[in-house]
């Protein structure tokens, strides 16, 4: 095992190895592991393994998974026609997030208000990640092309002020509840 090299992604700091080696210098260095794999030298690169996992975590790289732990905020929209679209309006919510348009579309760490124009009619099922914390529909025609909500998710609501005013066509598909905790207006 002399000599073997291993990629690291992320190396937080140098360090010195049982016998004064040192090791991971830098971001998108190699580690080279120069012991002959034996007693301590193990349980040290267990350690710088360790140390390494824990660096990424704190580097953000962990967020990406969490989203993808994270249950998401699904409904179903319709839409008529090829070039028919919906926007997701968020009332000047200022959170970032990912979506799902339900035909092979993501937009990830998007903001605001989306839009999105579809290549065919018909239902589609959308879901979105993140830091999503209000959908404002007051009333506007898109409204109309909401079918159902499916699942509240993870999502931590702050406003459901208008949220689904006008979705005269929705139905409550939902087996979850709101986390309404952050919520400071109901109306």
């Amino acid at each position: 095992m002399k000599g073997r090299t291993v990629r690291a992604a992320v190396c937080p700091t140098s360090v010195n190895t049982p016998t004064n080696r040192r090791v991971c210098t830098s971001v998108d260095q190699s580690l080279r592991i120069q012991s002959t794999m034996q007693g301590a030298s193990k349980i040290w690169i267990l350690s710088a393994l360790l140390a390494l996992a824990a660096a990424i975590l704190l580097l953000g790289v962990g967020d990406a998974a969490a989203q993808a732990d994270m249950k998401p905020f699904v409904t179903t929209w319709r839409v008529d026609a090829a070039g028919g679209n919906i926007t997701i309006p968020v009332g000047g919510a200022t959170g970032t997030y990912t979506i799902s348009w339900g035909d092979g579309t993501v937009d990830a760490d998007v903001s605001g208000d989306q839009h999105h124009t579809y290549a065919t009619g018909g239902k589609y099922t959308v879901s979105i990640y993140g830091d999503f914390t209000r959908i404002y529909l007051d009333g506007q025609h898109n409204a109309q092309k909401l079918l159902s909500i499916d699942q509240w998710g993870d999502i931590q609501w702050e406003s459901m002020a208008l949220a689904f005013s006008g979705a005269a066509n929705m139905t409550y598909n939902a087996a979850d509840s709101p986390d309404l905790s952050a919520v400071t207006d109901m109306s």
